[in-house]
Parts: C-alpha cells; sequence; structure tokens
C-alpha cells in the first residue's frame, strides 16, 4: 500500500497551559540574595539580564507569560535590587525616567475575563516626586495614574494611586482596579508623556482572574 505523506508549511500550533493568574516582582537579579525568594504563585522579571527572550514579551516563566514590549523599552535595562529582607513584592524595581520617553510592559491575558489589577509603585530606597502609569488593554488605555508629591523611601502607591506609607500598610490594605478585557494583553506603560522631574518606579505587578475558576488555562500559540 503507498502511503501519501502530506508536509504543511508555517507554524505549528500547540496548546500552552498559562495560569489564571499574573504575579510578577521587578527586579535586577534571581542570584545570591534575591535568588528564588519570589513566593508561591509569583515570579520575577528581571529585564534585559533574563537569559529567556532577554526578558522581551513574549516569554514563559511559572505558567506567566510576560515581558518588555519591545527591546527598545528604556526599563528594560533598569531593574534595581534593593532590599532582600522586604516582601519579595516589594524587594526591588524597575523604572523609567520622567523625560518624556515610556516604556510600556506586557502580559497575556484572557479576552474576555475580568481581572483585579493590584500594583506597587515605590523604592525601597529612594524617594520619587513624580508617579505616572497607564494601564491599557493592548494599546487602549483604561486607567492613568498621576501622581505628584510622590512617595518617600518604602513608600508605595497602589493601582488607584492611594498612597501606602509603609510595606506592612501596602501588603494588608493595597486596593485594586477592574478590567474586562476585550483583548489578550495587558499593558501597562510607565513614565511621564512629558519631560517633568525624577522617576516613576514599580516594584510589583498582579493580575486575579475573576472570571476563570479552572486554575491553568490551555491558550492558543504558534511556535
Amino acid at each position: 500500500m503507498n502511503k501519501i505523506v502530506v508536509f504543511v508549511l508555517g507554524c505549528a500550533l500547540a496548546n500552552v497551559a498559562l495560569a489564571a493568574d499574573i504575579n510578577i516582582n521587578f527586579r535586577a537579579t534571581n542570584a545570591g540574595a534575591y535568588a528564588n525568594i519570589d513566593a508561591a504563585g509569583q515570579t520575577y522579571d528581571i529585564g534585559a539580564n533574563d537569559l529567556v527572550n532577554g526578558g522581551v514579551y513574549p516569554h514563559t516563566r511559572a505558567g506567566m507569560e510576560f515581558g518588555w514590549n519591545t527591546s527598545g523599552e528604556p526599563a528594560l535595562s533598569n531593574g534595581r535590587d534593593r532590599d532582600n529582607t522586604n516582601d519579595p513584592r516589594l524587594a526591588g524595581i524597575t523604572f523609567q525616567a520622567n523625560t518624556g520617553t515610556v516604556s510600556t510592559w506586557c502580559a497575556t491575558v484572557v479576552s474576555g475575563h475580568t481581572y483585579n489589577i493590584y500594583a506597587a509603585f515605590g523604592d525601597p530606597s529612594s524617594a520619587s516626586t513624580n508617579t505616572y502609569a497607564v494601564f491599557q488593554d493592548d494599546t487602549t488605555g483604561f486607567s492613568t495614574l498621576n501622581v505628584a508629591g510622590g512617595t518617600a523611601a518604602n513608600e508605595w502607591l497602589d493601582a488607584t494611586g492611594t498612597l501606602r506609607n509603609s510595606d506592612a500598610t501596602w501588603i494588608s490594605s493595597n486596593a485594586a482596579i477592574s478590567r474586562t478585557f476585550t483583548s489578550a494583553k495587558f499593558c501597562i506603560t510607565i513614565g511621564t508623556p512629558t519631560n517633568t522631574a525624577d522617576v516613576t518606579a514599580i516594584a510589583h505587578i498582579s493580575l486575579t482572574d475573576t472570571t476563570s475558576t479552572s486554575g491553568l488555562l490551555l491558550r492558543r500559540r504558534r511556535n
């Protein structure tokens, strides 16, 4: 019997299991005192120091697909290790200078699902006079955080722009904003759109899927 073999050119589609929730801690390294400090359900983003895709979206770790939107994002190279005795969500940062140039970071979400979005803006070591961030559904902004007066060292702004004046207060009281996504991509752009002063620093971002109850979701991705 003759066998017919058909070759299909193009990209193969694969089922990829991704976690329902996204929990990212920004810092410079995952080594030494900062190695594996992330709690269960969390992972780290170390930007250009990451051996996986150089920190550029999309790459996957701990079931989460995320990264900086392009290799040209300035914050890609601005990760800092700050205080490994802090809660791991507040142990490091990355930042964008408020010069009118911005940086965009993204993560894969499920279109049609509603997420609670939590964040920590600030720095364990330094004060900041201006914090500016735009939360986006792909390229569509849906919430803008614009706080002049900023934060002292170890003070934090949550996703609503509310000041939490200590690590403990942020941990116990940080509030979320909510979004039902119309795309499969969450992005956050940091840095003021005009030249102001200082930097916008972010330590942590998380998205909790309030629609899914399955734990892991299968999403189709091209290899």
